[in-house]
C-alpha cells in the first residue's frame, strides 16, 4: 500500500520555502551593482593568502540600507582557466564563505574575494583554511587602523 501525498508535502515543502528565511541563515547576500563594488574596491582593505585576495569594507562605510548583511562579490580572471574552471573556483568559495557565515566569523559589509590561479590543486581543508586566513587578516587590519 503506497503512501499518498508523503513526498508531495516534502517537495511543497521545499517549494514554499520563504527565501528571505534563506537568506538569514546563510547571512550571505550579492555584492552588486557598480557603484558598490567600485566603493568596495577603492575604499575597502585589502589582503593575500596564497592565491587568494580578499578586499573588504565594513558595514559602516556602506550605505545606510546595507549594515546588516554581507555582501560578496567573486573575481575570478581567465587566466585561472576555462569557464568550467572558474565557475568551480567561484562553487567551492561560495560554498566556504556559506560555512563562515554559518559560524557567524564573518563581519559585515562588503568582499570581493579573488582568486588569481586554479585551486584544483587544493583540497577543501586547505582552500578553507586559506579563505580563514585572508578574512581574519583583512579584518584585522580594518580594526587596526
Amino acid at each position: 500500500m503506497a503512501m499518498p501525498n508523503a513526498s508531495a508535502t516534502r517537495v511543497s515543502a521545499l517549494m514554499t520555502a520563504p527565501t528571505e528565511s534563506f537568506r538569514k541563515v546563510t547571512g550571505l547576500t550579492s555584492l552588486s551593482g557598480r557603484s558598490r563594488l567600485e566603493q568596495v574596491r577603492t575604499h575597502g582593505y585589502s589582503t593575500r593568502s596564497g592565491p587568494l585576495r580578499v578586499t573588504y569594507l565594513p558595514a559602516n562605510d556602506m550605505p545606510a540600507n546595507d549594515m546588516n548583511e554581507v555582501a560578496v562579490a567573486y573575481v575570478v580572471p581567465k587566466s585561472v582557466g576555462s569557464a568550467v574552471v572558474r565557475n568551480r573556483v567561484r562553487r567551492r568559495l561560495k560554498a566556504i564563505l556559506q560555512d563562515l557565515a554559518h559560524s557567524d566569523e564573518l563581519a559585515p559589509g562588503g568582499y570581493i574575494v579573488g582568486a588569481f590561479q586554479s585551486l584544483e590543486d587544493f583540497s577543501h581543508s586547505q582552500l578553507s583554511n586559506l579563505v580563514e586566513k585572508a578574512f581574519k587578516s583583512v579584518t584585522k587590519l580594518v580594526k587596526i587602523r
